[in-house]
């Protein structure tokens, strides 16, 4: 296992792939890089990151869906 589902993760860069003609997903799960599909990633849920008047990064911060829980 690469990631545990709904481990919080950062998309640190995307890439694409031919064949399926979708994106992949690079997220950096604690210091392990992992490709995912985008049917494979859900939004942080709300209230899990602090909220500031700050300026969103760049990579927003996503987790694997919880085991019975459908992804977007």
């Amino acid at each position: 296992m690469l990631a545990a589902r709904g481990a919080l993760g950062e998309i640190v860069n995307i890439g694409h792939a031919t064949e399926e003609n979708e994106p992949i997903y690079l997220v950096d799960f604690a210091g392990c890089v992992v490709g995912c599909l985008e049917d494979e990633l859900v939004p942080a849920p709300h209230g899990l990151l602090p909220e500031t008047d700050d300026v969103m990064p760049a990579s927003p911060a996503l987790a694997l869906p919880e085991p019975g829980k459908d992804a977007l």
